[in-house]
């Protein structure tokens, strides 16, 4: 609740006497900042759900922020990217509290596989694993940083990996920690960052921490996240394809492998005198290996119906699951050795129950039943693909009031596919166009030569684009691909450029753009992760080219069941799936080019469709105002060129 004072402190805090101008002297009052500011408002005192599209500019972090401070109840803030969790941390909220009526305490929380685990810890030591071999410098740097660290947050010492076998070696999984039982509880950094959450008046989490908290609830420590009065979730595009994944049932050979390795730990701990354990560990570990090679080499997703050699599967899923039942019943019986083993015995019985539901065949046609191979394990998972009533009963269960908010919630002006995806009824909606004078400072480009992306010789039409428009830019500019085998293509082709060529996957992300805003003349090309949360401002970004418009494939299982009960009900599946998910995907490519009131660029999209076909004007009513062009001249004119 904020209080009549707490609203006429945040009116004035967006005026032209705001207290922010001492701190920050470019700041200009914005009435849709304002407007956005108040809606968190009304959300929060009045128990109202809201979908707020802001588009850039409006100054949406500070629009949310200061309310969620100036309340007089708990408020979660959730962000889909770490850039966005750092910028509110360490640049908004550090700029605002010391303005405020009253001191406010704000908490980050993370999901638990971030935290060290004391425990585990202890039992690596104890065992002497990761005291040789490649590992042993950052687990020795891990024991001495597990001396000082307040937090216990590993990704302060390193980056996880799903190939670092250290890394759930020394964290805890909902399903092996221990949790009020553990001997480490007195130091526990998950049941430490959770109480300083509960004391907290803002929390800041991100959007895998919320879903999980939706989906479980609760786990052995209890409550994931606090209860809140209301929950603030930016970047809230994100959630259409974030939301099954966590609504689903899933089991993975990993968690069998981690079992059988916990086991082994803790007989070793107890004792040597449990040959009978040692043999089930060791027919398990073949067994489950022998069904990862059932399923063929390499990566793969699929369908459970369209897996390969459906009796060969069988026969060592039989095998497995028997082994699995044989671990069960023997953990049993020497569970009372010690706590851990008490653990695995209970985990094992769960395992076995999990894999042989996820693994029987399913035949309700709004569950998506599929597989995911990596290079040694096996994920199993079934998806409900209507899980309107589900997700709606988790929000509601969870705050009071709920705010969505993101620069690309809308198709055409209208916010029906955000809010059909995921159910969501009741809600109040609010569209505010951003502030930036788009026909004035940008330029929107689409060749007239180009042939449409199927023609053969497409890629090598697009680079001589991209070579034209650069070299009118001096470089500065993003080139955005739809797919990696473009990106590939493209990276050899323009090696030549005499402008630095910064490409996706040689360093890592935030590696790149630094090298980008310092260059000053780079050309950086990506795929999907520099298509949003990425903010380069000033002339270092003055152009973003976009190969194709981003249709996506629909070879992923959740997705081509969803086109199955599309085409089930007699629904176009490219009006209801395919271009509203181009649509906010192009959205979000176009919007890394303005990101300042003084920001001036080309965006350039070298897809013919968007003039020639019939959906066309869903793209263009969707994007900003820019003034468009199909002539290189203007371009040229608009970065003061002047073509021979």
């Amino acid at each position: 609740m904020l209080l009549e004072a707490d609203i006429a402190f945040l009116t004035a805090f967006f005026s032209n006497s705001s207290p922010l101008k001492a701190r920050m002297p470019n700041f200009q009052p914005r009435q849709s900042q304002l407007d956005m500011a108040l809606a968190i408002v009304d959300a929060i005192n009045n128990k109202h759900h809201y979908l707020i599209e802001a588009g850039t500019g409006t100054g949406k972090s500070f629009a949310y922020v200061l309310p969620a401070l100036l309340a007089n109840e708990p408020i979660i803030i959730s962000t889909g990217t770490k850039h966005l969790q750092d910028q509110l941390l360490e640049k908004d909220i550090p700029i605002l509290v010391p303005l405020l009526p009253r001191d406010r305490k704000v908490a980050l929380l993370k999901g638990r596989n971030n935290y060290l685990c004391k425990h585990r810890l202890d039992l690596q030591i104890a065992e002497g694993h990761f005291q040789f071999g490649p590992y042993r410098d950052i687990f020795q740097q891990i024991i001495r940083w597990n001396q000082r660290t307040e937090q216990g947050d590993l990704n302060d010492i390193a980056s996880p990996s799903e190939h670092t076998p250290w890394w759930p070696a020394i964290t805890s999984t909902a399903d092996n920690c221990l949790g009020k039982e553990c001997h480490a509880i007195g130091e526990c950094f998950v049941y430490k960052n959770r109480k300083a959450a509960l004391e907290a008046d803002v929390v800041i989490i991100n959007h895998h921490l919320l879903l999980a908290n939706l989906a479980l609830q609760r786990d052995a420590l209890g409550e994931l996240l606090p209860v809140a009065a209301a929950v603030i979730v930016d970047e809230a595009h994100q959630l259409v394809d974030l939301v099954p994944q966590f609504f689903s049932e899933t089991i993975s050979s990993r968690q069998i492998n981690e079992l059988i390795r916990d086991t082994d730990v803790e007989q070793l701990a107890v004792g040597r005198d449990m040959p009978e354990l040692t043999a089930l560990l060791q027919s398990l570990t073949k067994l489950t290996a022998d069904l990862r090679l059932c399923f063929g080499d390499g990566s793969n997703k699929q369908l459970w119906e369209q897996r390969p050699n459906p009796s060969a599967i069988h026969s060592a899923n039989k095998a497995l699951l028997t082994a699995l039942e044989h671990l069960g019943v023997y953990l049993t019986t020497v569970a009372e050795r010690s706590k851990g083993l008490a653990n695995c015995a209970e985990r094992s019985l769960k395992l076995q129950l999990t894999w042989r539901n996820l693994s029987t065949e399913v035949v309700a046609e709004e569950i998506a039943h599929w597989y995911e191979t990596y290079k040694s394990t096996i994920h199993i998972t079934k998806t409900p693909l209507k899980i309107g009533n589900q997700f709606q009963k988790a929000l509601l269960a969870m705050a009071d009031s709920w705010v969505f908010t993101s620069a690309t919630l809308t198709i055409d002006q209208q916010f029906h596919y955000f809010e059909q995806q995921l159910g969501l009824a009741s809600m109040k909606t609010l569209l505010l166009d951003s502030p930036f004078d788009y026909a004035r400072n940008a330029l929107w480009y689409v060749p007239a030569h180009l042939p449409e992306p199927n023609v053969a010789h497409y890629a090598d039409a697009f680079l001589t684009v991209v070579r034209e428009v650069v070299t009118l830019s001096q470089g500065r500019a993003f080139v955005l691909f739809t797919s990696h085998k473009a990106l590939q293509y493209a990276s050899v082709a323009l090696s030549d450029l005499p402008y630095p060529l910064l490409i996706q996957g040689q360093s890592p992300k935030q590696v790149l753009l630094k090298q980008f805003r310092v260059e000053a003349n780079a050309i950086l090309l990506g795929t999907q992760s520099f298509w949003e949360g990425v903010d380069v401002q000033g002339e270092a970004l003055s152009c973003v080219i976009i190969d194709k418009l981003p249709f996506s494939v629909p070879n992923d299982p959740i997705h081509l069941s969803q086109l199955k009960i599309l085409t089930s009900l007699g629904k176009n599946a490219f009006n209801h799936y395919h271009l509203p998910r181009a649509v906010i995907t192009l959205k979000q490519g176009a919007g890394r080019l303005i990101r300042d009131q003084s920001d001036r660029g080309v965006l350039v999209v070298c897809d013919v469709r968007l003039i020639t076909r019939g959906y066309r004007s869903a793209f263009i009513k969707s994007l900003p105002p820019f003034k468009r062009t199909r002539q290189l001249s203007d371009v040229a004119d608009f970065f003061n060129f002047t073509l021979s």
